[in-house]
């Protein structure tokens, strides 16, 4: 059976929340009825930083490379855009895979064509 996008959210928001869970000095809060711009924030009690997450499932997309003779340009991750109000609040994207390892994006200031921290 094949889970919803919805049930890939959830599933892996639960993975996001116990892997901060399981770190040293890290405290994990969730929004009250799971409605908000961040899907949780972590607490770090050792230095009283307060960092705020949106959790995606690392989705992946099948690229056609056409410069490859085979045609196979690979699975590429969907690559996700944080919102204006997500930018100006400082949250953070991060990625939970299909086999619950998590993965946060490089670089959020990539410009095409420039490299990557271009400006």
């Amino acid at each position: 059976m094949t889970k919803t996008n919805a049930q890939k959210g959830v599933w892996a928001e639960q993975i996001a929340k116990a892997h901060f869970s399981t770190k040293k000095n890290c405290i994990v809060f969730e929004p009250i009825g799971g409605i908000g711009l961040c899907d949780l924030m972590v607490l770090n009690t050792a230095t009283g930083e307060i960092t705020k997450y949106d959790v995606k499932y690392g989705g992946q997309r099948f690229l056609f490379n056409r410069g490859n003779k085979n045609g196979n340009g690979g699975l590429r991750l969907i690559h996700r855009v944080p919102s204006e109000k997500q930018k100006k609040l400082n949250i953070n994207l991060i990625y939970v895979m299909a086999d619950g390892t998590i993965r946060k994006p490089k670089s959020e200031t990539r410009v095409r064509g420039k490299g990557n921290n271009a400006k």
